[in-house]
């Protein structure tokens, strides 16, 4: 993919004043970046969009998701023991931040962004906050008691609802940024008040809540019209990553702050300079570079996309050569007929409470990459851990 784009990128260089100087820093943000509230797809790029074809939704997935919706909330209708009431709601609520989110947080971070993406955010932020109140008003039900491991695990309860909380609270306020009648500065201001929230788990000792908490407060400042802000809490884009995704989709998300400043150049470099790098970055895990690399192109046909709107009023010439330059990758890439898989989100935030539904299945859809694992491709610890101890525990103990 990288050789195939190498004939054309003197072109990208040459219309841009930032690589003028063979010195200047391919990180470097602009100086004074212009604020830029997010900007949804219009109907003539949602059409182009239809040539990525990984990103769309699977038919599928959403189905399998109303069915099990619909299984955990029967069973917590006919549950009475708060005990075990409390880890099904807790389940519930982190699937649905976690897997129900992550097709629409996948294309939110790499920018292809639309309504139903963000009307997805707001459905799944609604039934999370049903689920969490469920388990803290069963918590609340409880007897006391003086069993040691009884406390820890109504700690770790707790400690879970306040974490879930927060990534809802991200997901809602993310959702408000739909242009709708609500003043924008109520909108800015939730968005920053979220990203607040968030602050305290980018210092929690598991590294995967970290992660996760730096890439969803970035997407909030950038939401919040904090222009420039979200690029101080990421990594440069060509820092290699020690948390996976969600460290690969915080260097596109940094891509795409720059992107919306106007740099278009600066950004088809970056990303071609990130694709060199995949297999250095992935490590062992075979599957998953060629798959990243992938992903880096649907981010650079995007950005060659909205390269060439900006320029077709005083360039249209360059405007047509930026087009055909898009659409020869996407062809490319993607042709149509077959399904690249891309490397995405499995899960928008770690699981850390398993659904306990062993006569169910979690929706899996088209592509399912190992989520918090290092660089190095090593697994991180189970799952059903506690976000900020990861001590062992279980629903029963």
């Amino acid at each position: 993919m990288t050789k195939a784009l190498l004939p054309g990128i003197a072109v990208y260089l040459a219309v841009s004043p930032a690589f003028g100087d063979a010195s200047a820093k391919p990180n470097a943000a602009a100086s004074s970046p212009a604020a830029h509230p997010p900007s949804l797809f219009d109907e003539a790029m949602r059409k182009r969009a239809e040539a990525i074809t990984p990103l769309r939704d699977d038919p599928d997935r959403r189905r399998e998701t109303r069915e099990l919706r619909r299984a955990i909330q029967a069973r917590l209708r006919s549950e009475t023991d708060p005990e075990s009431r409390i880890p099904l709601a807790l389940g519930w609520a982190n699937w649905e931040l976690a897997d129900v989110a992550a097709p629409a947080a996948t294309r939110w971070m790499i920018g292809y962004r639309t309504r139903e993406d963000l009307k997805d955010l707001a459905a799944v932020a609604r039934f999370a906050g049903r689920a969490l109140d469920i388990a803290k008003k069963d918590i609340e039900s409880l007897a006391q008691s003086a069993d040691t491991a009884v406390m820890r695990r109504r700690a770790r309860w707790r400690e879970t609802i306040n974490t879930l909380r927060l990534f809802a609270a991200a997901y809602e306020s993310l959702a408000r940024t739909m242009p709708t009648a609500t003043a924008p500065a109520a909108v800015q201001e939730a968005c920053r008040k979220a990203a607040l929230g968030l602050a305290e788990l980018r210092e929690n000792e598991d590294p995967d809540t970290a992660a996760a908490a730096r890439l969803w407060q970035a997407a909030l400042l950038e939401a919040g019209d904090r222009s420039g802000r979200e690029l101080a809490v990421l990594d440069l884009a060509l820092v290699p990553p020690e948390r996976l995704p969600y460290d690969f989709f915080s260097r596109i998300l940094r891509c795409q702050s720059l992107l919306a400043d106007g740099s278009y150049a600066l950004v088809v470099a970056l990303t071609l300079r990130m694709e060199e790098r995949c297999d250095r970055w992935f490590g062992e895990d075979a599957k998953a570079s060629p798959r990243a690399k992938l992903t880096l192109a649907a981010f650079r046909i995007k950005c060659l996309w909205q390269w060439s709107d900006a320029l077709r009023a005083d360039d249209p010439e360059q405007a047509d050569a930026l087009r055909k330059r898009a659409d020869s990758l996407a062809a490319a890439n993607f042709p149509p007929g077959q399904e690249p898989r891309i490397y995405r989100l499995d899960h928008a935030i770690p699981v850390y409470m398993e659904l306990p539904l062993p006569e169910t299945r979690r929706p899996q859809g088209r592509e399912a990459p190992a989520t918090s694992r290092t660089a190095a491709g090593a697994a991180s610890e189970p799952a059903d851990r506690p976000p900020s101890s990861r001590a062992a525990t279980s629903s029963s103990e």
